[in-house]
């Protein structure tokens, strides 16, 4: 049943407790993010063979996504190429040391909005995975899989919550609240797989910041819809890059399965401009991960 509520729930985010002794220099100068590492680690702070590598562009677009996983021998990528407005055309993911690859096509209308995503495999012929219709304050999803329809609302621009369902009733919503400088800082959930005298799911996300710069956010910020057409609008695919502030700490809490429950520290180091270069992340107080941070 897990696996089916992930499927219909826009989970996401992580987080954790900042070193926020540096306030930067006077001047900071503007940095463009290079390249941005998650290594996992075991009790010992050993590399559990578990990594995600994120590079950049000068301009600070997303250009390459790097993926290994310590059962596995090959390495998943993904490439992105834009368009001259900036918007992602296509993400094409391949598999080092194996043939064959799965493209994503991204195509737009007259003014710019995103229309559909198709999928092709190994430059077959491309079949639509989503179908975007936008309305004011609401984009309508029709997915590929029959019956499956995603609804992103918005207030102002900022996405304000998430809504899936399907024909057979399985739902799920997620709201977005947010503070001044537009930081996630609340997401409540209610979910059903529809399944007869299932309860509903309850859970929730709670989040502190630092006031440091995320360097991740531009990137996301500026293709959120695109990006997030390639995991089924889940949010949780994104999480280093989904506020202007870096996460510090989460607290989640599933009230149908309360020992999914746990807590997220982040503790950060940042440069004399005030931009994160490393941070180590403990969930329930055990060390799970480590994050680096390069710059151009």
């Amino acid at each position: 049943m897990k696996r089916i509520l992930f499927l219909f729930t826009a989970s996401l985010l992580f987080l954790a407790c900042s070193n926020d002794d540096n306030n930067g220099s006077e001047n900071p100068q503007e940095l463009k993010i290079k390249k941005f590492s998650k290594v996992s680690v075991d009790l010992n702070g050993n590399p559990t063979g578990n990594s995600t590598v994120y590079f950049f562009d000068e301009n600070g677009r997303l250009s390459q996504k790097k993926e290994d996983e310590a059962n596995s021998d090959y390495t998943r990528i993904i490439n992105y190429n834009y368009n001259q407005l900036g918007r992602l055309t296509e993400s094409v993911m391949i598999f080092e040391g194996v043939n064959g690859n799965r493209s994503l096509e991204y195509t737009y209308d007259s003014e710019n909005k995103l229309d559909f995503i198709s999928e092709s495999f190994d430059g077959g012929t491309p079949d639509i995975y989503f179908q975007l219709t936008h309305q004011p304050n609401k984009i309508s999803i029709e997915h590929r899989s029959p019956g499956f329809y995603t609804t992103l609302n918005y207030n102002s621009n900022i996405l304000t919550s998430i809504h899936n369902e399907i024909d057979m009733g399985g739902f799920s919503t997620e709201s977005l609240y947010y503070d001044a400088v537009n930081n996630i800082m609340k997401r409540p959930s209610i979910s059903n797989t529809g399944i007869y005298g299932e309860p509903d799911i309850l859970s929730e996300y709670t989040y502190q910041y630092d006031t440091k710069i995320n360097p991740l956010h531009t990137s996301f910020n500026e293709n959120h819809l695109d990006l997030l057409g390639q995991y089924w609008f889940n949010l949780n695919y994104w999480k280093p890059f989904l506020s202007p502030n870096n996460f510090t700490g989460e607290v989640y809490t599933n009230s149908q399965f309360p020992e999914d429950n746990y807590t997220l520290l982040k503790i950060f180091q940042y440069n004399t401009d005030g931009y994160p270069t490393s941070a180590v992340v403990k969930k329930d107080g055990t060390l799970i991960e480590e994050l680096t941070y390069e710059y151009y």
